[in-house]
């Protein structure tokens, strides 16, 4: 899920770069773990919410393009996005890696969808990390979705991901 408000208009090659740059390290993992069959997909969110492909693409293949800013940051709505694509899977489909880039400061009331996103089943045992894209990210709000403190990063420490596939 990647903030594309107008807040986040002077950050989105940073963004964009962040991503590309872990790609290398998941396809290793995937290499090295083809069971995982990894693919990504990218939620962007702003006055509304798109999915930027239809379908989630294979490690292999993934590039994230050029994303673009403006509009509000409907985090709630991101939220109802993942939980739709999410409510059908159970505890025995590997579970989902979750990421959130944004800044933490939503303009929508999120905290409803978030109930709902995290009373499904398969929420519990995804692997949630969000990435703060400035200094003055409200850490809380993606603390709220990673559910502990360690799993909010800086954006430059995107390389982590990876290393939390081992845990």
């Amino acid at each position: 899920m990647v903030d594309c408000s107008d807040a986040m208009n002077s950050h989105m090659n940073e963004i964009t770069d962040a991503i590309n740059s872990v790609v290398p390290d998941l396809q290793e993992k995937n290499k090295k773990y083809p069971k995982m069959n990894m693919s990504a997909r990218i939620l962007r969110f702003s006055s509304g919410v798109s999915f930027v492909s239809p379908t989630s693409i294979g490690i292999d293949r993934f590039r994230a393009g050029m994303l673009f800013a403006g509009g509000n940051c409907e985090l709630g709505k991101a939220f109802d996005a993942i939980c739709d694509q999410l409510k059908n899977l159970t505890k025995e489909n590997i579970p989902p890696i979750l990421v959130l880039i944004s800044d933490g400061h939503p303009t929508d009331d999120y905290k409803k969808s978030l109930s709902v996103l995290r009373s499904l089943p398969i929420y519990k045992v995804c692997i949630r990390l969000a990435f703060a894209v400035t200094d003055q990210a409200d850490r809380s709000v993606l603390t709220e979705f990673a559910t502990v403190p360690e799993d909010v990063k800086d954006i430059k420490e995107i390389k982590v991901l990876p290393r939390r596939l081992n845990s």
